[in-house]
């Protein structure tokens, strides 16, 4: 399968993390944040993308970043909106119109699948990540679970893009997901990363033991 884009949603601020920007906080074993999981995201096989807020563009947090970057507008009235308008401009990245995705007029760089994720998972591991490449395909959703758990990334097949660039509100593309007429796999993974995402810098320290190489 070729290289697939992941979708890295970064645009909301916690302000439950104090005054220090979440997406760039030392880790553990080194490193930060946001930057962490571009690298794993590219050691993976994928390319990773970062979708940022408007005023980002002004504080240039690119220029940090080693991945391209979209700004959503509306990125304070929730994540639905950040992810949908990551996605027109993914769409825009590989030369493709949502009409010609309504209309299967693909242009061949398209990609088969999105994986798509929050940027506060810092235990997240290169091989879940290379798992659901592998397991993407242009007509599911493939969810992972670890421990009967479900988390991110979500590999979300071209059949369901159409949808996640009208999603709205705060619930990001889970109400894609949920839908009925979705077709979802699960894979099972050993990695309580993909559930393990940090609010405060408590919750940062209380992973600290947990870090391993990914």
């Amino acid at each position: 399968m070729a290289v697939l884009p992941l979708l890295l949603l970064a645009a909301g601020r916690s302000r439950r993390f104090g005054e220090q920007d979440k997406r760039f906080t030392p880790l553990p074993k080194g490193g930060e944040m946001l930057p962490a999981l571009i690298r794993r995201a590219g050691k993976a096989g994928a390319q990773a993308f970062a979708v940022l807020s408007e005023s980002d563009r002004h504080n240039n947090v690119a220029a940090k970043l080693d991945a391209p970057c979209f700004y959503a507008h509306r990125a304070e009235e929730g994540m639905g909106f950040s992810l949908a308008e990551g996605m027109r401009a993914l769409l825009q990245h590989f030369d493709c119109t949502e009409e010609q995705l309504r209309s299967h007029a693909l242009p061949p760089s398209l990609p088969e699948a999105v994986l798509i994720m929050l940027a506060d998972l810092p235990l997240l591991r290169i091989t879940t990540i290379s798992q659901l490449i592998n397991a993407a395909s242009a007509d599911d959703i493939v969810v992972p679970r670890c421990q009967g758990r479900v988390g991110h990334p979500v590999a979300f097949g071209r059949k369901y893009w159409p949808a996640l660039c009208a999603v709205m509100g705060e619930q990001g593309g889970k109400g894609v997901i949920q839908d009925p007429a979705s077709t979802r796999r699960f894979i099972d993974v050993s990695d309580p990363g993909i559930y393990s995402d940090v609010d405060t810098p408590e919750q940062l320290l209380a992973l600290a033991p947990h870090f391993t190489p990914p």
